[in-house]
């Protein structure tokens, strides 16, 4: 059954030109417990918005958001006129979408604001990966990129469980290690044999397109459908 948390708006920071973080402090009840890959629900003039969270489960308080927003979009002007102490009600949480326990390595694929429930599964971790996790998140231009240095900090402590890269699909040239210029598929084929892809297994989250792809293209190169995770919701 989906609860109904009160919270207020404690910060709001704009990591790119059309994607803000929020960061919400519980009012009632005073804790939130989820699974992370789990999602928060928003409604607005009767139509809903679901959003992942992007926090670690081990942060009870509180939780954060990461919002695109989209020209003239409903959900998109009710966060960007929210100010500090701004009361909102959420429902939630829902969804199933979670990481599996066994040992097999994962591998995360995300765009955009895609990266949130990575960022749940991965912080929620605080730094004790019992196995190999990689992720490919996709951006268009370096001056998109957000949470670099969070990341670098995760994979700094991770004793070689973690590793990223971010994938910048209309850039030309790479800045250091961390990038890969082209789509989420191509940093995938640069780090991973095409023939070593069916070890792994993905979890997937962006628009509904990427899904799609990234399914097709990891069937297609023999990646059994049962390692492949993903939760439509766009």
């Amino acid at each position: 059954m989906l609860s109904n948390f009160l919270a207020f708006l404690k910060e709001k920071n704009q990591l790119n030109k059309n994607t803000y973080y929020f960061h919400f402090n519980l009012i009632e009840p005073k804790e939130i417990n989820f699974i992370p890959g789990q999602y928060l629900i928003l409604k607005i003039d009767k139509k809903t918005r679901l959003y992942s969270i992007a926090s670690s489960a081990n942060q009870k308080n509180s939780f954060d958001l990461l919002i695109k927003i989209i020209p003239q979009g409903l959900a998109s002007n009710y966060f960007l006129n929210l100010n500090i102490n701004d009361k909102v009600n959420f429902l939630g949480p829902a969804g199933v979408f979670k990481l599996k326990e066994n040992s097999n390595k994962k591998i995360f694929l995300s765009v955009s604001t895609g990266i949130a429930p990575f960022l749940s599964m991965i912080k929620s971790k605080n730094y004790n990966f019992e196995n190999d996790y990689f992720l490919f998140w996709g951006l268009k231009y370096k001056e998109d990129v957000y949470f670099l240095e969070k990341l670098k900090e995760i994979k700094n402590n991770s004793n070689g469980k973690f590793n990223f890269k971010i994938c910048l699909s209309q850039e030309k040239e790479i800045f250091n290690e961390d990038f890969i210029c082209g789509r989420v598929d191509i940093g995938l084929e640069k780090n991973i044999q095409i023939k070593n892809l069916s070890f792994f297994e993905y979890y997937l989250c962006g628009g509904g397109n990427f899904i799609d792809d990234m399914k097709k293209y990891l069937e297609k190169n023999c990646v059994s459908k049962e390692k492949i995770f993903f939760e439509k919701y766009y």
